[in-house]
C-alpha cells in the first residue's frame, strides 16, 4: 500500500505542476491542488497542499521547523484535533528540541491527529 501511496502522491505531483524532488527544500512548482485532483484523489490533494504549507513554515529551508513557530502551531490546532494547551507534548513526541518539527513529523501529526468525521459532521 505505501507503494501505491508514493505513486499516486508522486503523480498528482505532476498533476499541479511540481517537480519530483523532496527533501528540505522542496519540489518547486506553483503547488496548486486542482480541483479535478480532490475529486479524484483527495489524499494526494491534501498531501500536497499540506507539504506546501510545511515549505511556508520552514524559511530557513532547511527542512525543519521550530516548534515555537507560530504559524506551524497555528496550522496544526486548526488542521487537527490537538487543543493549543495540549500542542507542546504532541510536538515534542514527534518532534526534537534541537532539530524542531521535520515535514515527515507534520505529515504525520496531520495524519495521525485528523479531524474524525463526526466533528466535521457537527
Amino acid at each position: 500500500r505505501n507503494r501505491a501511496k508514493a505513486k499516486s502522491s508522486g503523480d498528482a505531483a505532476r498533476q499541479c505542476g511540481q517537480g519530483g524532488g523532496g527533501g528540505a527544500g522542496g519540489g518547486g512548482g506553483a503547488g496548486k491542488v486542482s480541483f479535478d485532483l480532490v475529486l479524484s484523489d483527495l489524499e494526494s490533494a491534501e498531501l500536497i497542499a499540506y507539504r506546501e504549507a510545511f515549505l511556508g513554515f520552514d524559511l530557513d529551508s532547511n527542512g525543519f521547523v521550530p516548534m515555537h513557530s507560530i504559524g506551524l502551531r497555528n496550522f496544526i490546532t486548526s488542521h487537527t484535533i490537538i487543543e493549543p494547551s495540549d500542542l507542546d507534548p504532541e510536538l515534542m513526541h514527534f518532534a526534537s528540541l534541537d532539530d524542531g518539527v521535520s515535514q515527515e513529523h507534520f505529515l504525520r501529526i496531520l495524519q495521525e491527529r485528523a479531524v474524525g468525521e463526526a466533528a466535521v459532521i457537527e
